[in-house]
């Protein structure tokens, strides 16, 4: 409990959890998910302020029976990491299908003892 306490937490919240059973506290709450739709963007820092933008415009999607219905509420801003210079350069470590000699770059070794 000292541990908790240490972390930020109210004695009387600790307090009602310790009462609790544990299949009782890890059970699903009751409270309603939300629904949010998410507008993915990639990451830039020059970026403007985008969810500044959603609400202002948010409205003219509201004017629209069609879109009123599909976005019911303006949507969170969530951002996408962008490539790295490295995703860029180094190949990712899957087999290709061919022959293995392919693959270890022995092709005219192969190719040679065949003929």
């Amino acid at each position: 409990m000292k541990f908790l306490m240490e972390r930020g937490y109210r004695k009387g919240q600790v307090d009602k959890v310790r009462k609790m059973s544990r299949a009782e506290v890890l059970s699903n709450s009751n409270q309603p998910r939300s629904i949010k739709t998410p507008f993915v963007v990639t990451y830039h820092p020059r970026l403007p302020d985008i969810s500044k933008i959603l609400r202002e415009l948010h409205p003219i999607l509201e004017s629209s029976e069609r879109c009123k219905n599909a976005i019911k509420s303006v949507p969170f801003v969530a951002f996408r990491k962008p490539k790295s210079l490295g995703d860029y350069l180094v190949r990712p470590k899957v087999d290709s299908c061919g022959p293995k000699y392919l693959l270890l770059g022995m092709f005219r070794e192969m190719f040679v003892e065949t003929m």
